[in-house]
């Protein structure tokens, strides 16, 4: 299973982030990244588009907080790694994305300020 915990985990090993390069305790080399980015993340992020419908929808609910998370990490992904998402999760990312409040954080323009990048490419 892939999931938005699974990808957050997955993240904080195999990325480096402003705080952690690669190679440094608990953290993957440079070869263990790669071979995630090209094997096990596109698998993982197949998992995840079967269970959206054709819309890249996974509920009826407008936002449900698992969504949020969910496109917390898709978004943390895609500034780091480019065209990583399939067909269905980028129509997910996508709507996602325009929303106001999305906008709002990712302009630095809520209450908690601007939030700078925490996951990077090597």
């Amino acid at each position: 299973m892939c999931s938005s915990e699974d990808l957050y985990s997955a993240m904080q090993r195999y990325y480096p982030t402003v705080y952690a390069a690669l190679g440094q305790p608990f953290k993957a080399n440079l070869e263990q990244h790669q071979k995630y980015v090209k094997e096990t993340l596109p698998s993982c992020m197949e998992k995840l588009d079967r269970l959206a419908n054709d819309e890249g929808r996974f509920t009826e609910a407008v936002i449900t907080p698992g969504e949020v998370f969910l496109f917390a990490m898709l978004h943390q992904i895609s500034v780091a790694n480019t065209e990583v998402l399939p067909p269905k999760l980028k129509k997910f990312y996508d709507r996602f994305l325009v929303l106001p409040a999305t906008q709002k954080v990712l302009t630095g323009n809520s209450s908690i300020g601007t939030l700078k990048q925490y996951f990077i490419n090597p």
